[in-house]
């Protein structure tokens, strides 16, 4: 059965991952989270990599804990691998290592550090769902200078890292360039320029 989000997470942060799950799962977002969702007699690696090749988002915990977690940076290494969108949730503050900054550098962060975490998990509603229908929202810099510095409950997206994402340019209609050319327009000029390549030998 396919789950609309996979919960990565260190089995040291259960408590924390319990409570968001029940919290989505009350919402109508069904969740996988291991070990509770590995099925008797399969390997907990096919568990882990089918269920996250066949959810719509992955929903990364983000603590002191699983930044360093060998399990978690391979879950996240395969959503990217795969394709699946990836929401880091911040809970607790902790500096990203090389590893995990190299998959995750660019996402859109929730932040969600101050307690208690109860007050942060209505917006973690709206992201996921957000993330899922794929209209999430892009923070800017003055977002995320403002958000890191918020003290509300109130839990903020903010952009982590120097990097941006690009989207990718429409596809052009036809073969005609995007924006006209000086050439376009100037048809007896381009003829008399035919005319003198017909008849002059061009040296190179």
């Amino acid at each position: 059965m396919a789950h609309d989000v996979f919960i990565s997470y260190s089995s040291r942060d259960k408590e924390a991952a319990d409570a968001i799950v029940a919290a989505l799962e009350r919402d109508g977002i069904s969740c996988w989270i291991a070990p509770r969702d590995i099925q008797p007699g399969v390997e907990w690696s096919q568990a882990i990599v089918e269920a996250i090749r066949a959810c719509r988002l992955l929903l990364l915990i983000f603590t002191p804990h699983s930044n360093e977690s060998p399990q978690v940076l391979r879950e996240v290494e395969r959503a990217v691998s795969l394709r699946v969108p990836i929401l880091p949730f911040r809970v607790q503050d902790a500096e990203l290592t090389a590893s995990m900054e190299y998959f995750i550098s660019v996402a859109h962060w929730l932040i969600a550090t101050t307690p208690p975490l109860e007050a942060h998990l209505p917006n973690l509603l709206v992201a996921v769902r957000e993330q899922m229908s794929g209209g999430g929202h892009v923070a800017t810099a003055s977002d995320a200078a403002g958000d890191h510095h918020r003290s509300s409950g109130a839990a903020a997206i903010v952009h982590y890292g120097a990097h941006t994402s690009v989207s990718e340019p429409a596809p052009l209609s036809g073969n005609l360039p995007s924006v006209l050319t000086e050439i376009i327009g100037r048809e007896s000029e381009t003829a008399e320029v035919a005319g003198l390549l017909g008849t002059t030998r061009l040296l190179t």
